[in-house]
């Protein structure tokens, strides 16, 4: 068995029963972009330490990211633990691999003088209410996006998380949230409520009627890239 014939069974058979679809689209397109074309020709019992060192340097000389070598590493690495459960292989080549290191960047935080500033403009924009619902909350973009009016109780000032929405090439994906405490309920301070009643008012004013907190013209919720380019 080749490497590519190995992987293509691992995605199939351990990956894709266990990840959420987007998880394994990304998995997926980083074997078949990064590895298959450097050793998935290779028998997957002759695929050596050594192999893996010179690919990881090909990688770099070849302007890959520290983060695209980063995540080949621990696929490869994961993958090649399942051959070795499934017996394969006696050992894993990737044990005796030098890791890819990815520099850590410090957070970069706004200031409230910066804060302030952004929220004057934003009232101008019609998701207005999602950038205070972002700033106050915290939520990830997928969670922001997956709010149904039904979650908002104004009465107690909470928010309930219930799903998040992804762009999957190019169309939306309603999901659950990434672990089980990803469900949960947010209390939101009062500046918060009053942006998304605005915002509710705005989005009649409009003629949009739609169970989504924030969506587009139609009533779809919102796409991460074309929320991002606009």
């Amino acid at each position: 068995i080749t490497v590519k014939e190995f992987l293509e069974q691992w995605l199939e058979e351990t990956v894709r029963p266990g990840v959420r679809q987007s998880t394994f689209v990304r998995y997926d397109s980083i074997i078949r972009l990064h590895i298959f074309p450097y050793v998935g020709g290779l028998k997957l019992n002759q695929l050596s330490s050594s192999h893996i060192q010179k690919f990881y340097g090909f990688l770099r000389q070849n302007n890959r990211s520290p983060r695209t070598i980063q995540l080949v590493h621990v696929l490869l690495s994961k993958s090649l633990n399942q051959a070795l459960r499934w017996n394969n292989i006696t050992a894993n080549p990737c044990a005796l691999v030098s890791k890819p290191k990815v520099l850590k960047k410090s957070m970069k935080f706004w200031t409230a003088e910066q804060l302030s500033h952004f929220l004057e403009l934003a009232k101008k924009d019609r998701l207005y209410g999602l950038y205070v619902l972002a700033i106050t909350s915290g939520l990830r973009l997928g969670e922001l996006f997956g709010l149904k009016w039904t979650d908002l109780n104004i009465d107690n000032s909470t928010l309930a998380i219930q799903r998040t929405v992804h762009d999957l090439n190019g169309h939306n994906r309603v999901g659950e949230p990434k672990t089980s405490k990803g469900k949960r309920n947010i209390i939101l301070p009062k500046f918060a409520i009053n942006a998304l009643e605005g915002h509710a008012r705005a989005m009649r004013s409009e003629g949009i009627t739609s169970e989504w907190i924030f969506c587009d013209t139609i009533g779809h919720p919102l796409r991460r890239g074309n929320f991002r380019k606009r």
